[in-house]
């Protein structure tokens, strides 16, 4: 299996068949296809062009096509080139513990294979058995173990290890290459950053209806609270997904449905007050590798500085220096205040990046800068970008973040220096 690929027993999506292989002679590869006469006629010229079979067997490779379209649907990321190339792409086969054989585009990897297979292994997968014995227990430190990112071969036999605890963050885009993982992956990050939404808006609104000596609980069981959430077509878990992303204001809804506290017991003079309060609103970052946060690549913000944020359509913060040109606008809402909240004791390692003006003793200068924040580089690389432009790209030892961002802010003053994240 490792030397033929057999495309007759599992003929390809668009109905190609025949066996493949490859020899070596003289030191030079030379491919062999093995195929009948009625094969290369199909092969060559289409299904269509030498048709005489049913109804029904057109009827099934016509599904077969629909199948696989099935996969990109609801994606509106995705355009049809990029649907077809996927659909034409060369394929591999590879094989379940039990022996089943799986199709999957060249250069797939264990993650495609999981989603392949069934989403939630997908979705807790930690890596692979590679070609093991069956006896073999599930050990991460035996040799057949390999992890999520690796690129199967044809032929190989796949036996995925998954954890309950384990869950996609957009690095797991990186670590697949089909349609259905990409979409399982950013559907269970939307999930994700939906839950996270709903647990910021909820600390919000515990922490306002405080003012008022209102339990969140009980105020969300009023029938007047839930005619309001009902006209606004909205569901408690939605209306403090919006909450948490600041697409909603609190104080103009309860205005608008007349929601407010009890005045003979709050007294109308607090009441205006805290109408009257014009706080600009804040989303607290305590992680930045938190699914919800999404650092933009038009301005590279990093931990630390002056940034805003706004919600995009993936349910997630997306996060801006506060002079960017490229902040997109909201209706009637204003941009959100990030603040950083990271653990301060917490190290971790960086990549600094950099995009300069393609001169000499530049990474002289990039150097100290980092030396004399008394931290170490472990690597760099450079390479030129255009005629005038080069990427530089230094990973440095762990840090915490305000070291990092303390390092960014000496280099982004220099001339020479166009971008730095």
């Amino acid at each position: 299996p490792l030397k033929i690929r057999d495309f007759i027993s599992n003929p390809l999506w668009n109905g190609h068949q025949g066996l493949h292989t490859q020899v070596i002679f003289d030191g030079e590869p030379i491919s062999f296809e093995i195929v009948s006469k009625q094969m290369s006629q199909l092969n060559e010229y289409g299904i269509m062009a030498h048709w005489k079979g049913s109804v029904s067997e057109l009827s099934n490779y016509y599904r077969t096509c629909l199948e696989q379209l099935d996969l990109f649907s609801g994606n509106k990321e995705l355009r049809m080139a990029e649907v077809m190339g996927y659909l034409q792409s060369e394929q591999i086969q590879v094989f379940t513990p039990k022996g089943d054989m799986v199709t999957l585009p060249s250069g797939a990897t264990v993650l495609d294979f999981a989603f392949q297979i069934h989403t939630d292994l997908g979705t807790y997968c930690v890596g692979a058995l590679v070609n093991a014995p069956r006896s073999q227990s599930a050990d991460q430190s035996s040799r057949n173990w390999v992890s999520r990112d690796r690129k199967l071969e044809h032929g190989e036999s796949v036996r995925i290890l998954a954890r309950p605890d384990q869950y996609p963050d957009r690095t797991w885009l990186e670590q697949s290459i089909t349609a259905r993982s990409h979409l399982n992956i950013r559907r269970s990050l939307r999930q994700q950053n939906s839950r996270k939404a709903q647990e910021v808006g909820r600390d919000f609104l515990v922490s306002e209806l405080f003012h008022f000596q209102q339990n969140v609980d009980q105020w969300f069981q009023q029938e007047n609270v839930q005619e309001a959430l009902a006209k606004e077509r909205l569901t408690k878990e939605r209306f403090l997904e919006e909450l948490g992303l600041q697409r909603r204001e609190l104080k103009n809804f309860l205005k608008t449905y007349q929601l407010l506290p009890n005045q003979a017991l709050h007294g109308i003079a607090r009441l205006r007050a805290w109408f009257q309060t014009k706080e600009a609103p804040v989303f607290k970052v305590e992680n930045d590798n938190d699914s919800i946060v999404h650092l933009s690549s038009c301005c590279h913000p990093i931990p630390g500085d002056r940034a805003l944020g706004i919600p995009n359509d993936q349910k997630e913060m997306e996060i801006h220096r506060d002079n960017c040109t490229k902040i997109p606008a909201r209706k009637g809402l204003p941009p959100v205040q990030i603040n950083w909240a990271l653990p301060e004791s917490r190290l971790k390692g960086y990549k600094l990046n950099l995009l300069t003006i393609d001169d000499r003793g530049i990474l002289f200068q990039i150097t100290k800068v980092i030396k004399d924040a008394g931290v170490a580089i472990l690597d760099s690389r450079s390479f030129q970008k255009n005629e005038r432009e080069a990427m530089i790209e230094v990973s440095l030892e762990p840090m915490s973040w305000r070291t990092f961002h303390k390092i960014v802010e000496r280099l982004r003053p220099m001339k020479f220096v166009k971008q730095v994240w």
